[in-house]
């Protein structure tokens, strides 16, 4: 092959990184750039091992297969080595990639870190690439890591990872470097499933892999296995342009080869990384990479029927069962004959899952006999006769969501839709409900932080994609509105909003990790543990989210029970104090911000949502709009929240099936408490995490919890503890320490998610709705232009949406900026920065109301000329 030259290699690596979610598959050559060896000179190194350690004979077998290129068959005699102790021996598999870096060498490994791509996945074992991305950046990312629970939910990350798929050199047994550890690597589902997605889903750009290293020998051979011969996704990879064999076995499986000269220790390779780096930082539109989940495809074509399945059951099922069965019956519906085999089924199906043969065949037999009993198809010898075809409603129920987005265009901003507008809206629904689902399957795989995207944005990027024809002013009206949709929907929508959502998310799962979201064995947990946080909405009578919370705890029980394995709902004494906090700063905020006004109380919930404020004002809100008769404070919470010490507290939780108890520490507790403590705090006062320090009793608290789980996990109880606090969770999936942990804490949305997988779901619609998408702002002037839209739609009067959208979008400009001049947080959530802002509205909305009146005056002077 004729080498290309650094200008050609920037430019064909700007190709790679400019297509959708660009990863970077970095092998054994990107760990020689900061002096770690190759295969070869690691296999030297395990062979003087040996000779050190008197072991002559295993050394010459290694030195004589690795001059065949039989590198696995010679660290499989290196690990059979008995004349060298166990330990020594783990400690020297891992000794030549356990070394530090200086910053000089980081830097050399800068254009890789740093240079757009939204992931990292390498086989090498090294900490390299970690620590010249956290030199690069100075930025918070994941590091994920093969056997800590981390692989399994890398699937549904949208934040930038570093995935070591091969082992860690701090934790030598995970090391992939044999015989029996490749074929062992090839029957783990995270694995596979983690491998699979990224070569399907993702645009890999592979680097540092020879034809000799067998990690990519390996991943081509599943590559070829899973996806041949036709392979949808394009990959490249940077290859010597003097290498024989490679690059043929690459064509063949449609990755394009980037040749370039291996002259100098291949420094053409590492200026073209470099220019293209460069030209990026230097480029004003380079965004910040980001992970665009899959909408289109196969998954297009599957939820209409997946949707008809979960719609139509008449008893609760778990949702993967439902899903698959509407992927079966779309492959059924989309033969020509009424009769088909049971094998051709499994044929169109298989390349979607990436399963075997034989693993498909049996998925298709067992949504086969459900989809007979249902009355859908009939079974004879190997024959499939299809009798019915489900009834599709998806398109009408969309486009029923479609009109609500349009007639909340139209009333907030006055714009209409069209035909073709209407049609966009449709499609943008599905993808927002498609890349909404990605998020519960991440929140569910233990793998996400937060609510994912900014929903706000990720709607701009929707639409603007899907309706690219409107005009620009338009778009931003029509994501608006969709965002209302989701976020204020009527019963009608909710219960459609919900039903969707479900389907979605078990397409999303099923089609992203399919051998755990169907051969799985899951396991029920023995003990959920409650964040202050859960158990306030959970227990307090008229806030929104009750409802839901009361029934997934109610299904866990009820399944736990049925399996004979009864289910402990806890709460740990520590978290009643903050809850009785929070009791009383609740009467101070009513008192403060005169909420008892019903006005004021309106205007506040405008703003926060009564599921983003304090929890007992949004209970004492939804109440009283519910039942349309305003009581004061304090009467309100002698009904809802009638405790005012913890020991009320506790006998009040106890009356509703959660049992307080207190964490009493043994000595051992006691020494896994300090580590939990200390490691905590350095996460808190990390800074990568860009968030603010946590009081340090709150710290104690959650230490408490999260050594009492892993006290649980020594003695073998399975627990769960369910904490909506998104920069606790952050902290764990960042320190590889608490990965332990991070895997038995779930966020609010992935207990939802957990219980629809188990033993799936039947919650109240609103309530559910409202949990998956009601996320808070993230933008201070988005947050005021909504809050005085709304406030306008209180005296809207017909004809004046244009003027009222003009006049928030002005007062919204303004007002972002003196906050920040005033240092008011806008979105803060301690009670000082609610009370700020309750009274920095109040000025703006003299401001609001005046600059509309002059609008619409200015208007109809116009109109009289």
């Amino acid at each position: 092959m004729e080498p290309l030259n650094v200008n050609e290699v920037a430019a064909r690596i700007k190709a790679v990184v400019t297509r959708p979610n660009p990863v970077l598959f970095a092998g054994a050559g990107v760990g020689r750039r900061v002096g770690l060896p190759d295969w070869g000179r690691y296999i030297e190194h395990l062979a003087a091992a040996c000779d050190t350690h008197g072991d002559p004979t295993s050394a010459a077998v290694i030195r004589d297969r690795a001059s065949r290129g039989n590198l696995l068959g010679a660290a499989t005699v290196f690990k059979t080595s008995d004349r060298i102790p166990e330990g020594e021996r783990w400690k020297l598999l891992a000794q030549p990639f356990n070394v530090s870096f200086s910053q000089d060498l980081l830097e050399r490994l800068e254009p890789l870190v740093n240079s757009g791509f939204t992931a990292i996945v390498t086989t090498n074992y090294d900490h390299s690439l970690h620590d010249a991305r956290a030199q690069a950046t100075r930025a918070w990312f994941s590091p994920v890591e093969r056997h800590d629970k981390t692989l399994r939910g890398a699937t549904f990350r949208r934040d930038f990872f570093i995935a070591r798929i091969h082992g860690r050199v701090d934790l030598p047994t995970t090391m992939v470097v044999d015989t029996q550890d490749y074929a062992v690597v090839e029957t783990e589902d995270e694995y596979l499933d983690f491998l699979l997605d990224v070569l399907k889903f993702r645009t890999c750009l592979f680097v540092g892999f020879s034809f000799l290293d067998p990690a990519i020998s390996l991943i081509l051979k599943i590559y070829e296995t899973k996806f041949g011969p036709t392979f949808e996704a394009l990959h490249a990879a940077l290859v010597p342009a003097d290498a024989e064999a490679l690059p043929a076995r690459l064509r063949s499986l449609n990755i394009e080869v980037i040749p370039y000269s291996a002259a100098d220790d291949h420094v053409d390779l590492w200026r073209g990384l470099r220019q293209f780096a460069d030209e990026r930082r230097a480029s004003p539109d380079a965004a910040r990479p980001t992970l665009i989940p899959p909408t289109g495809g196969s998954l297009h074509r599957f939820m209409a029927f997946a949707y008809a399945q979960v719609q139509a059951a008449t008893k609760r099922h778990p949702i993967a069962t439902l899903v698959q069965d509407g992927i079966v019956a779309a492959a059924v519906a989309g033969q020509e004959s009424a009769e088909v085999t049971e094998s051709s089924i499994t044929e169109i199906i298989r390349p979607m899952l990436r399963l075997s043969e034989e693993e498909t065949s049996r998925i298709v037999s067992q949504s086969l006999t459900r989809l007979a009993a249902s009355g859908h198809v009939s079974l004879r010898d190997g024959m499939v006769v299809r009798l019915k075809t489900p009834t599709n409603v998806f398109d009408s129920h969309l486009t029923t969501l479609a009109e609500g987005a349009a007639d909340r265009a139209r009333v907030r901003e006055h714009v209409a839709a069209g035909e073709n507008e209407l049609a966009g809206l449709k499609r943008t629904i599905e993808d927002a409900l498609l890349s909404r689902a990605w998020d519960l399957a991440a929140h569910y795989a233990g793998s996400a932080a937060g609510y994912g995207a900014d929903v706000r944005q990720a709607m701009d990027r929707i639409v603007a994609f899907r309706m690219s024809a409107t005009p620009e002013r338009a778009r931003h009206t029509f994501s608006r509105a969709v965002v209302d949709l989701f976020m204020t929907p009527d019963d009608n929508e909710a219960k459609l909003l919900t039903t969707l959502s479900r389907a979605a998310f078990g397409l999303q799962l099923i089609s992203a990790t399919p051998r755990q979201a169907l051969f799985r064995k899951f396991a029920l947990p023995q003990r959920l543990y409650l964040d202050s946080n859960i158990l306030m909405p959970t227990i307090i009578a008229g806030h929104p989210l009750r409802p839901v919370y009361l029934d997934i705890l109610s299904r866990l029980s009820e399944a736990a029970s049925k399996a004979d394995a009864p289910l402990e709902i806890v709460v740990s004494q520590q978290f009643l104090n903050e809850v009785v906090t929070h009791r009383s700063r609740a009467r101070d905020l009513v008192g403060e911000l005169g909420l008892e006004d019903p006005d004021r109380l309106s205007k506040h919930v405008l703003f926060y949502d009564a599921i983003n404020t304090n929890v007992f004002v949004g209970a004492y809100a939804t109440s009283i709009g519910r039942e349309r008769n305003l009581v004061p404070f304090d009467r309100f919470l002698l009904g809802a929240a009638p405790y005012t010490t913890e020991a009320e507290l506790a006998v009040y939780v106890k009356g509703c099936g959660i049992q307080a108890i207190e964490i009493r520490p043994s000595a051992h507790h006691e020494a896994i408490y300090f580590e939990v403590y200390n490691r905590l705090l350095s996460g808190y006062e990390s800074p990568f995490d860009g968030t603010l320090n946590k009081v340090r009793v709150l710290v104690k608290h959650e230490a408490e919890q999260l050594a009492q789980l892993r006290v649980d996990a020594e003695r073998g109880h399975r627990s769960v503890f369910v904490t909506a606090d998104a920069q606790l969770r952050r902290i764990l999936q960042q320190d590889s320490q608490f990965h332990d942990l991070a895997g038995t804490t779930v966020s609010q949305i992935g207990l939802v998610a957990l219980v629809d997988v188990m033993v799936g779901l039947e919650a109240d619609d609103r309530a559910l709705a409202r949990l998956v998408w009601v996320a808070p702002f993230s933008d201070e002037q988005q947050a005021l232009f909504e809050y005085f839209v709304r406030l306008g739609l209180r005296d809207y009067q017909e004809g004046m949406a244009l003027e009222m959208q003009e006049a928030a979008q002005m007062v919204a400009e303004q007002g972002s900026v003196e906050a920040a001049e005033q240092n008011i947080n806008i979105l803060g959530r301690k009670d000082e920065d609610i009370a700020a802002t309750a009274k920095f509205l109040d000025r703006y909305q003299d401001k609001f109301f005046k600059n509309w009146r002059e609008a619409i005056e200015r208007r109809e002077r116009q109109n009289r000329r």
